[in-house]
């Protein structure tokens, strides 16, 4: 719980949000398991969710910091997917 809150203000601080909003974002992440260590396997989904927070309104940044991953590797991966989304149709 200490942990959870520790990163909660974090994300209030990092977002300039609320700690309402910070907590439901921790809840969100926690919940849909998104709250990786380094060296984790990213699967096709993660990208989705990528997308996901990118649409919320987190900085690639930030998103890279949640999955443990440099900034390029989710740019580069969001790129990958909107490609392979446009070969399909």
């Amino acid at each position: 719980m200490y942990f959870e809150n520790l990163l909660a203000l974090h994300i209030a601080i990092q977002h300039k949000t609320t700690q309402e909003r910070a907590f439901a974002m921790l809840d969100n992440l926690i919940d849909t398991g998104k709250l990786r260590k380094k060296y984790v396997k990213l699967k096709g989904e993660d990208t989705k969710d990528m997308i996901e927070l990118r649409k919320q309104g987190l900085l690639i940044k930030e998103i890279a910091e949640i999955y443990g991953v440099c900034d390029s590797n989710i740019c580069r991966r969001i790129k990958e997917y909107k490609v392979e989304i446009k070969e399909e149709q």
